[in-house]
């Protein structure tokens, strides 16, 4: 029994790579950014979706689906791929999934895959939802290897799998085991999301009747209907909102828009004046030279509108403009890229005054004084030197009203002496308000970068008199009463990354990261970035806005001169759902961090029915009920499908149109690429575990 279970956990990990269909490839999504995200209703209303976020069920089903019923709308010329309705699955994947969709021409399709890794593929071809009208569509898994389409009421396919296997007796109930998305699925960027629009969707752990349907189709699904796992109705819902679930079993599907489109997302309070932040453009710098222009084009006509004084640069310009001797010198690529920089940004020179630094391996140090030291159009807003004439350690002032400010320009590890004559600088503007802009200061977690790291300063260049994170705080930050805030990047960060810690005068002072490189390879084009922040009194409000996708992340704010002070609750993962670490301030500021990976259901063997860390009950299908005899009694080749056995080297071809048990992206082979494939397979299931842990940013009212 064990050598057969073992064969099974090989197999299933060796099919798991293809979990999913993807339609597009995560890092090199070129889907268009909608605008403004779910809230474009279609006449009768319903939902539309977009890749700007996802909403997922906040926790697993307590049973497989076997009915799934939706009212959705797509136009009669529809084109390419209509997405996914409802899917638990996760390229690279080890787990059982279920995904139904909309395919290209209008052919709904369910795909799954069982707890012994076979695939199993139903392509209802002679189904096109594209009508331009409103469509009552179901889809029925009966238990029996039999998967029936319904529309409207009315049976239009019937797919029968021939196999004595009973497939979806053999997954239930593994499928259950991953929370569900709505209208997209758990693909990085959610590029497989719904095209059309969603007026209601009901899941069933039940086989629905003909009768049944139709009844649902005419006159509605009944909350109180029998094996209902979860409804939603989505006819008068605002994009943005969390779905209630009307079946009463608070399965609630959480909205979680990572992104906004222009007219949703722009920030429309008061004041004062702002500033436009650009973090590292290494990878625009690299692979997009042409949306470089984008973002400082952009900056330039958002001058008056967004009363912008000042532009500033975080660092790491370029991919590979560094210095001979660099072990990453190349000086045709450099040049290249060092020209293609300033062209973009000197764009703004005589229209709106700005300050840059330079990164780390990525900008040497002296093609950054080659291109800008020179540079009339920069340097004739330096107000001061650290070494005259070069400008890696410089500062400028400007003015607001009757409010001075300073922006002091820090070299990446500022070394000692450098910091010295900062000191002095601040001390001699004691009314100015000072801005810090330096390389590398923070991580993800808010917390300062110290020796320990190898991608810090002091260790980055393997020089200890470089000063990182912790050393610029508590030699220069620190001591000085002005000094407001310090902006930095290096460490890549989805969002604008914000920490406020107390001087040694008792001052407030803001830690921002600012950091999109990471962001920007997701997209095709990249994201081209700005932080906006907003001053208005001693409120400041950061708006990120994508000047290439034209889309915005989700708003913060918070107070000059007044310390957030947040209780910490530690919120441990469980079986379905990632744990994390909440921080809330009394003044309503609430925000998660420190993300970690969901747990998985752990049984003690097959015929176990109740979870070992959790506790939940699964059942049981009656065929696993029989006695291991029976496995035992199989060679051990099987119990998995025949199509199984041809992702371990004996052919790749689909033998029906209905199982695939591997598809074209599963490795051949059987031996050590087995080994391989399972210890890679493990490693990738703990990451796609962690992407379910849900991020929520949200404002307490």
């Amino acid at each position: 029994m064990k050598k057969v279970t073992a064969l099974f956990l090989s197999l299933l990990l060796l099919l798991a790579s293809v979990a999913l269909p993807v339609y597009a490839a995560a890092g090199d999504n070129d889907a268009s950014f909608k605008e403004p995200t779910g809230t474009q209703q279609p006449e009768g209303g319903g939902l539309t979706f977009s890749n700007l976020g996802t909403y997922a069920m906040e926790s697993p089903y307590s049973a497989s689906p076997r009915t799934v019923e939706t009212e959705i709308l797509f136009p009669q010329d529809f084109e390419g791929e209509g997405g996914v309705i409802l899917s638990n699955g996760v390229a690279g994947g080890n787990l059982a999934f279920l995904t139904l969709s909309v395919r290209e021409g209008g052919v709904v399709q369910l795909k799954y895959m069982n707890r012994w890794g076979s695939i199993y593929t139903y392509a209802f071809e002679d189904v096109n939802v594209c009508t331009g009208k409103w469509v009552h569509l179901s889809v029925v898994l009966d238990g029996a290897g039999e998967v029936r389409c319904y529309i409207d009421g009315a049976l239009k396919a019937t797919m029968t799998d021939d196999s004595t296997e009973k497939p979806f007796d053999d997954c239930h109930p593994d499928t259950a085991k991953k929370s569900f998305f709505v209208g997209g699925d758990a693909t990085e960027h959610n590029p497989n999301y719904f095209r059309g629009a969603m007026k209601s969707l009901a899941v069933f752990d039940s086989v629905r009747t003909h009768a049944q349907i139709l009844s649902d189709a005419k006159d509605g699904v009944d909350a109180d209907a029998a094996g209902l796992l979860s409804l939603y109705s989505m006819k008068e819902h605002v994009g943005g909102d969390d779905l209630k679930d009307l079946s009463g079993n608070k399965n609630d599907v959480i909205a979680n828009l990572s992104w906004y489109g222009a007219d949703a997302g722009a920030y429309a309070g008061e004041f004062d004046f702002s500033l436009a932040v650009v973090g590292d453009t290494q990878t625009i710098t690299n692979s997009y030279p042409a949306s470089l222009k984008t973002i400082y084009q952009w900056i330039v006509d958002s001058k008056e509108e967004k009363k912008i004084q000042y532009a500033l640069g975080l660092g790491d310009i370029t991919e590979v403009g560094v210095d001979e001797g660099h072990r990453n010198y190349n000086p045709e690529k450099a040049a290249i890229q060092w020209s293609a920089a300033k062209e973009a940004i000197r764009m703004m020179d005589g229209i709106l005054p700005y300050s840059l630094i330079r990164g780390d391996g990525h900008d040497g140090v002296e093609y950054f004084n080659e291109y800008f030291a020179d540079h009339e159009g920069y340097t004739e807003n330096i107000a001061g030197y650290c070494e005259e004439g070069r400008i890696e350690n410089v500062y400028h002032t400007f003015t607001v009203g009757e409010t001075d400010y300073m922006i002091l320009c820090l070299d990446f590890g500022a070394k000692d002496p450098v910091l010295a004559w900062a000191s002095g600088v601040v001390e001699a503007h004691p009314d100015h308000r000072v801005i810090v802009t330096t390389h590398g200061y923070m991580e993800k977690d808010g917390t300062h970068l110290t020796g320990e790291e190898d991608y810090a300063p002091s260790a980055f260049y393997y020089d200890p008199e470089n000063n990182d994170g912790d050393d610029i705080w508590n030699k220069f930050v620190s001591k000085h009463e002005n000094i407001f805030m310090i902006l930095s990047g290096h460490m890549s960060a989805d969002e604008v990354v914000i920490h406020q810690r107390v001087g040694d005068h008792g001052n407030i002072v803001t830690e921002m990261l600012i950091d999109p490189q990471d962001v920007d390879r997701g997209y095709a084009g990249g994201t081209g970035m700005v932080a906006m922040l907003y001053f208005s009194g001693e409120k400041v409000a950061v708006e990120y806005y994508s000047t290439v996708q034209k889309a915005y992340k989700p708003l913060r704010t918070f107070e000059i001169d007044r310390a957030h002070t947040y209780t910490k609750t530690v919120v441990p993962p469980v079986c379905g759902i990632g744990g994390y670490t909440l921080y809330e301030c009394s003044c309503g500021d609430v925000y998660r961090a420190d993300l970690t990976e969901a747990l998985t259901h752990e049984y003690d063997g097959e015929q176990d029915t109740d979870c070992n860390l959790c506790g939940e009950v699964r059942k049981l299908a009656e065929s696993e009920q029989e006695s291991e005899s029976i496995t035992e009694s199989e060679s051990e080749s099987a119990p998995v499908s025949e199509t199984a056995s041809e992702a371990l080297g004996e052919g790749s071809s689909e033998s029906t149109p209905i199982a695939d048990g591997g598809g074209a992206n599963s490795d051949g082979g059987g031996g050590n690429s087995v080994l391989i494939v399972v210890v890679s397979s493990v490693a990738g299931g703990a990451l796609v575990i962690g992407a379910f842990a849900l991020l929520r940013i949200r404002k307490k009212k």
